[in-house]
């Protein structure tokens, strides 16, 4: 039995050959899973939204979910964003505009319950408020030199 523990050198060269073939070609594979990853994340929270915002749309009261951020709620239901962070006694940050409620609350050790039902609550009470009608614009003032 001849056989030797140590590799011949065109052995080894092929399987560095394939090696620069293989490692390429499985970073590829992994970047391009993550992509995958990222795109379908993005895809099914706009589908979210889009359904909960038809829904709110229709009149449906549909309750503050986790995974709303504040000014996606303030858009939805037509409340002012500092309105919203005034009830949760949040500083309108930018971490705090683009993090979902569920991210807040454990960023901040917040009781996410808590939250949500202040939140529906104001929400609640916005709706069953009859809103004011806006006032009337005061007429433009005229030109020097316009006509009379």
């Amino acid at each position: 039995m001849g056989g030797s523990s140590v590799a011949s050198p065109k052995r080894r060269r092929r399987i560095a050959r394939r090696a620069r073939r293989i490692v390429p070609l499985t970073l590829l594979l992994l970047i391009s899973l993550m992509l995958l990853f990222f795109i379908t994340a993005r895809v099914v929270r706009a589908v979210l939204e889009a359904r909960n915002a038809e829904q709110v749309r229709n009149g449906a009261a549909i309750g503050v979910r986790p995974w709303m951020t504040i000014p996606y709620i303030a858009r939805a239901h037509g409340i002012p964003e500092g309105e919203l962070f005034d009830a949760l006694g949040l500083i309108a940050t930018e971490r705090n505009r683009r993090a979902p409620l569920g991210a807040i609350a454990e960023h901040n050790g917040r009781d996410l319950d808590a939250d949500l039902a202040t939140l529906n609550a104001l929400i609640a009470e916005r709706r069953a408020a009859p809103r004011a009608p806006t006032p009337p614009r005061p007429p433009s003032p005229q030109a020097p030199g316009g006509n009379p």
